[in-house]
């Protein structure tokens, strides 16, 4: 298994964000500079 580049706090925190913020994910992810796929591929978005 690979090692995460994030953590869990990281994770939970941004799916928070993205769950509660007015903002669309593409934005969030520039926000934090991070790719939009991410956000996605972490499945914090599900």
């Amino acid at each position: 298994m690979k090692n995460s580049k994030y953590t869990k706090e990281f994770k939970d925190s941004t799916t928070q964000l993205v769950k509660n913020s007015d903002k669309s994910a593409m934005q969030i992810s520039k926000d934090l500079d991070i790719n939009d796929k991410t956000l996605y591929r972490l499945n914090l978005l599900s």
